[in-house]
């Protein structure tokens, strides 16, 4: 490729969203393999720059140094910082882990309509049973007749995270679902001692103990937990709730919608709808906290169990380690919400704390809240035939005024 075309391309990838991302990848890598020396925070225009001036130094290097450019350059890359997530069983060790994924990806392999090419050697720690390695990937499409592959579909960098004593598998740089499955699915055909399965949050509640006696769905009354409680255990505060999608499927009419605003707990149609039993499969967050060095840092939030658990934080200026140790401590609070006996009954007392307010003039609320009334009513009776004699106007009488179950 001639110079001023590589410039012309250079400039038109400079305008697309997520530069800052290729900017990034693309000083990294070159100063890694060329040794090529960029000036502090560079930007598109000295990166551009540093690499013709480069190439004119080094001439030989140019086909090279051009070609992972426009690699890396036209690369897929996901909005904001996405996490994926799976659990992990295994009796190997950390280094053992390492090893094996290294002896694995020894060279390109091809998988699906995927090749996987492993960029370094994976990285371990033996204190916290950590280890770390990162893939390039290129999608291929294929010809549903000939099963040929045709062109290239899609390219970018996957990494993956494996805490064996958490047992947790989390990827990162890359939110698309399908690079996620396939690698891990080749990684447990080619490891021994290996197994992973993806989390599937909604499923997960469906089992929650006393999810029975809840007047709201688990994943609402999980949602609610994340949201009134978890955050703050973390060290954030919850400035607003910015979007929330719903999904009920016993609804007449609409079974799923997405609602979009500010703070919108407080919004009489979303308060509504938890009291009408919708599932909250996917919401967005405005956190906030002081950093050590007491500066103010605000990021969004974006928790998706629509398919495998997905957290996806807004580019902040929090560090990527800073990020990952946030996503592994809110996993394990998703779990450890899972699996207490507690969580119904706790996730329905924070909607009564925290949303009553605004269900005032909610008619689903209102029933519901019709609906405990009652309740309350028949509680203080007795199993004597007067008291069940009473019970049993009560109920007709919000049975026939307000139309209640």
């Amino acid at each position: 490729m001639l110079i001023d075309q590589f410039q012309t391309f250079f400039v038109q990838k400079m305008k697309e969203r997520n530069s800052h991302k290729r900017l990034n990848d693309l000083e990294e890598h070159l100063s890694d393999q060329y040794d090529i020396e960029f000036p502090e925070n560079s930007s598109p225009e000295q990166l551009l720059f540093s690499i013709l001036q480069f190439i004119r130094d080094n001439p030989v290097e140019e086909d090279d140094v051009l070609s992972d450019s426009i690699i890396i350059l036209n690369d897929r890359y996901s909005n904001g910082q996405p996490y994926l997530f799976s659990n992990i069983e295994t009796t190997l060790s950390a280094e053992e882990l390492a090893s094996n994924i290294d002896e694995v990806f020894d060279e390109m392999k091809v998988f699906d309509v995927f090749d996987f090419d492993q960029i370094e050697i994976a990285t371990y720690d033996k204190v916290e049973h950590l280890v770390e390695a990162k893939f390039r990937y290129t999608e291929w499409y294929i010809n549903p007749v000939t099963q040929e592959r045709e062109r290239e579909l899609n390219s970018g960098v996957i990494s993956l995270h494996f805490y064996i004593n958490e047992k947790i598998c989390m990827s990162s740089k890359s939110g698309y679902n399908k690079l996620y499955s396939k690698l891990l699915q080749f990684i447990c055909d080619n490891i021994d001692n290996i197994q992973m399965k993806h989390m599937y949050v909604q499923l997960r509640t469906k089992t929650m103990k006393n999810n029975r006696l809840a007047d709201f769905a688990p994943i609402t009354l999980l949602t609610i937990h994340l949201i009134f409680k978890k955050f703050k255990a973390l060290g954030f505060s919850v400035n607003s709730v910015s979007s929330i999608n719903f999904n009920n499927e016993k609804a007449p009419h609409v079974k799923n919608a997405k609602l979009g605003g500010n703070n919108l707990f407080e919004d009489n149609e979303v308060v509504g709808r938890i009291f009408n039993g919708d599932k909250i499969t996917r919401f967005t967050v405005t956190l906030f906290k002081i950093n050590p060095d007491d500066k103010a840092v605000i990021v969004n939030l974006t928790v998706d169990f629509k398919s495998i658990l997905k957290f996806t934080f807004e580019d902040s200026d929090f560090s990527d380690r800073v990020i990952q140790n946030v996503c592994i401590e809110l996993y394990k609070g998703i779990i450890n919400l899972i699996e207490d006996e507690h969580t119904i009954q706790e996730g329905s007392e924070l909607i009564k704390e925290n949303l009553r307010k605004a269900s005032s003039l909610s008619e689903p609320a209102f029933n519901q809240l019709l609906k405990q009334i009652r309740d309350d009513i028949i509680a203080f009776s007795s199993t004597s035939n007067e008291d069940m004699e009473l019970e049993k106007k009560v109920v007709e009488y919000f049975s026939d005024k307000y139309n209640l179950d």
